[in-house]
């Protein structure tokens, strides 16, 4: 199963916590979750990241994590670079 998600940065900033945790994901099937969340964090962004924003892609990142899903990316690495 494959999941995007594009979290709209002009709106709530919880709607990708949101939609994760009211989807029902198959525990018997591969899940892939990949999109842009618009949030920072210092697993896939190096540098600086505000205090909100932290503590939004922190709780991403918590219920991630308590889910069981791992993050394949290389960490502290960009995955957005600015154009």
């Amino acid at each position: 199963m494959l999941i995007n998600i594009y979290n709209d940065p002009r709106l709530q900033q919880q709607s990708t916590l949101n939609c994760l945790r009211h989807t029902t994901l198959p525990r018997d099937h591969p899940v892939i979750i990949t999109g842009d969340f618009n949030l920072h964090h210092d697993l896939w962004e190096s540098g600086l990241v505000g205090n909100d924003d932290a503590r939004t892609s922190g709780e991403v990142v918590e219920w991630l994590m308590e889910e069981g899903y791992t993050m394949i990316n290389k960490k502290g690495e960009i995955t957005h670079p600015p154009t």
